[in-house]
Protein backbone atom coordinates (compact mmCIF):
# COMPACT_ATOMS: atom_id res chain seq x y z
CA UNK A 1 0.00 0.00 0.00
CA UNK A 2 2.78 2.46 0.89
CA UNK A 3 4.47 2.11 -2.53
CA UNK A 4 1.12 2.92 -4.16
CA UNK A 5 0.72 6.05 -2.03
CA UNK A 6 4.30 7.09 -2.78
CA UNK A 7 3.62 6.72 -6.49
CA UNK A 8 0.44 8.82 -6.18
CA UNK A 9 2.16 11.46 -4.05
CA UNK A 10 0.13 10.78 -0.91
CA UNK A 11 -3.10 9.34 0.38
CA UNK A 12 -5.17 8.59 3.44
CA UNK A 13 -5.35 5.65 5.81
CA UNK A 14 -8.35 5.37 8.10
CA UNK A 15 -7.92 3.11 11.11
CA UNK A 16 -10.96 2.07 13.14
CA UNK A 17 -10.37 1.54 16.83
CA UNK A 18 -12.95 2.18 19.55
CA UNK A 19 -13.65 4.44 22.47
CA UNK A 20 -12.39 1.36 24.31
CA UNK A 21 -9.01 2.16 22.74
CA UNK A 22 -8.95 5.46 24.59
CA UNK A 23 -10.66 4.47 27.86
CA UNK A 24 -10.33 1.12 29.61
CA UNK A 25 -13.74 -0.47 30.16
CA UNK A 26 -14.71 -2.96 32.84
CA UNK A 27 -15.01 -6.46 31.39
CA UNK A 28 -13.24 -5.63 28.13
CA UNK A 29 -9.58 -6.31 29.00
CA UNK A 30 -8.72 -8.17 25.79
CA UNK A 31 -10.91 -5.96 23.57
CA UNK A 32 -9.57 -2.67 24.97
CA UNK A 33 -5.97 -3.91 24.78
CA UNK A 34 -6.35 -4.63 21.07
CA UNK A 35 -8.01 -1.26 20.47
CA UNK A 36 -5.30 0.59 22.45
CA UNK A 37 -2.80 -1.15 20.14
CA UNK A 38 -4.56 0.29 17.09
CA UNK A 39 -4.38 3.77 18.65
CA UNK A 40 -0.63 3.35 19.23
CA UNK A 41 -0.04 1.96 15.76
CA UNK A 42 -1.96 4.83 14.18
CA UNK A 43 -0.04 7.44 16.20
CA UNK A 44 3.24 5.88 15.07
CA UNK A 45 2.22 5.60 11.42
CA UNK A 46 1.01 9.20 11.44
CA UNK A 47 4.49 10.35 12.42
CA UNK A 48 6.28 8.01 10.02
CA UNK A 49 4.10 8.63 6.97
CA UNK A 50 3.46 12.37 7.28
CA UNK A 51 6.66 13.23 5.33
CA UNK A 52 5.25 11.12 2.46
CA UNK A 53 2.00 13.14 2.43
CA UNK A 54 0.09 10.10 3.72
CA UNK A 55 -2.53 11.25 6.22
CA UNK A 56 -3.91 9.04 8.94
CA UNK A 57 -7.31 9.23 10.54
CA UNK A 58 -8.19 7.43 13.75
CA UNK A 59 -11.84 6.61 14.40
CA UNK A 60 -12.85 5.69 17.96
CA UNK A 61 -16.61 5.18 18.16
CA UNK A 62 -18.41 4.06 21.26
CA UNK A 63 -21.02 1.36 20.86
CA UNK A 64 -23.40 1.72 17.95
CA UNK A 65 -26.37 -0.29 16.74
CA UNK A 66 -24.89 -3.51 15.39
CA UNK A 67 -25.15 -7.29 15.69
CA UNK A 68 -22.05 -7.20 17.93
CA UNK A 69 -23.74 -4.90 20.45
CA UNK A 70 -26.96 -6.93 20.26
CA UNK A 71 -24.95 -10.05 21.11
CA UNK A 72 -23.06 -8.31 23.93
CA UNK A 73 -26.36 -7.29 25.49
CA UNK A 74 -27.25 -10.96 25.97
CA UNK A 75 -24.40 -11.64 28.40
CA UNK A 76 -22.95 -8.39 29.79
CA UNK A 77 -22.05 -8.25 33.45
CA UNK A 78 -23.81 -5.64 35.55
CA UNK A 79 -20.54 -3.73 35.92
CA UNK A 80 -19.97 -3.69 32.17
CA UNK A 81 -23.55 -2.58 31.50
CA UNK A 82 -23.30 0.31 33.99
CA UNK A 83 -20.00 1.56 32.58
CA UNK A 84 -20.87 1.20 28.89
CA UNK A 85 -24.27 2.85 29.34
CA UNK A 86 -22.46 6.06 30.28
CA UNK A 87 -22.21 6.59 26.53
CA UNK A 88 -25.46 6.26 24.56
CA UNK A 89 -25.53 3.67 21.78
CA UNK A 90 -25.46 5.59 18.49
CA UNK A 91 -27.12 4.76 15.21
CA UNK A 92 -24.84 3.62 12.42
CA UNK A 93 -25.92 6.67 10.39
CA UNK A 94 -24.74 9.07 13.10
CA UNK A 95 -21.39 7.29 13.37
CA UNK A 96 -20.89 7.27 9.59
CA UNK A 97 -21.89 10.94 9.20
CA UNK A 98 -19.53 12.10 11.95
CA UNK A 99 -16.63 10.01 10.63
CA UNK A 100 -17.07 11.34 7.10
CA UNK A 101 -17.33 14.90 8.43
CA UNK A 102 -14.11 14.39 10.44
CA UNK A 103 -12.25 13.11 7.39
CA UNK A 104 -13.54 15.99 5.25
CA UNK A 105 -12.31 18.44 7.91
CA UNK A 106 -8.97 16.60 7.98
CA UNK A 107 -9.27 15.66 11.64
CA UNK A 108 -6.80 13.10 12.87
CA UNK A 109 -9.17 11.78 15.57
CA UNK A 110 -12.92 11.24 15.23
CA UNK A 111 -14.96 10.16 18.24
CA UNK A 112 -18.62 10.14 17.21
CA UNK A 113 -21.18 11.38 19.71
CA UNK A 114 -20.96 14.32 22.11
CA UNK A 115 -20.76 12.27 25.32
CA UNK A 116 -18.17 9.90 23.83
CA UNK A 117 -16.07 12.88 22.67
CA UNK A 118 -16.37 14.47 26.10
CA UNK A 119 -15.24 11.28 27.86
CA UNK A 120 -12.41 10.83 25.35
CA UNK A 121 -11.25 14.38 26.01
CA UNK A 122 -11.62 13.96 29.78
CA UNK A 123 -9.59 10.75 29.77
CA UNK A 124 -6.82 12.51 27.86
CA UNK A 125 -6.66 15.83 29.70
CA UNK A 126 -7.98 14.82 33.12
CA UNK A 127 -7.41 11.06 33.46
CA UNK A 128 -8.02 11.10 37.22
CA UNK A 129 -11.52 12.53 36.61
CA UNK A 130 -12.25 9.84 34.03
CA UNK A 131 -11.09 7.10 36.41
CA UNK A 132 -13.12 8.65 39.24
CA UNK A 133 -16.32 8.57 37.14
CA UNK A 134 -15.77 4.92 36.21
CA UNK A 135 -14.86 3.98 39.81
CA UNK A 136 -18.03 5.65 41.12
CA UNK A 137 -20.15 3.68 38.67
CA UNK A 138 -18.52 0.38 39.65
CA UNK A 139 -18.82 1.21 43.36
CA UNK A 140 -22.56 1.80 42.90
CA UNK A 141 -22.90 -1.72 41.51
CA UNK A 142 -21.14 -3.25 44.51
CA UNK A 143 -22.89 -1.10 47.13
CA UNK A 144 -26.37 -1.50 45.67
CA UNK A 145 -29.03 1.18 45.06
CA UNK A 146 -29.04 2.45 48.67
CA UNK A 147 -25.21 2.63 48.95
Amino acid sequence: MIPFFKQKGGGRIINISSLGGKIGTFGYAAYCSSKFAIVGLTDTLRAELKPLNIKLHLVCPGEFESPMVDDLNTYRTTENRVVTQTVPVLSLDVVADEVIKGIQKDRYLSIPGFIARFLGMTSRWYPSVSRFIIDCQINRVYKGPEG
